[in-house]
């Protein structure tokens, strides 16, 4: 995702009285990807970049059996 499309969905949740986080603007990118039918791992990588949801799992996965 672009830098412009996210800011556009900021614009988005400001013009609606939120104050958006730059988390609360992932958050509701995936979510949106998410209910319009890709799987959760494509969006996440889609939002925040190819081989993130893996590394996020990789990391979670490590600090779980630590």
């Amino acid at each position: 995702m672009t830098t412009e499309q996210l800011n556009g969905i900021a614009n988005i949740l400001a013009s609606a009285g939120v104050h958006p986080t730059k988390e609360m603007v992932f958050a509701v990118s995936i979510k949106t990807l998410v209910d319009a039918g890709m799987a959760g791992n494509a969006a996440f990588d889609f939002v925040l970049g190819a081989g993130r949801y893996d590394a996020m799992v990789s990391e979670l996965y490590a600090r779980l059996t630590a």
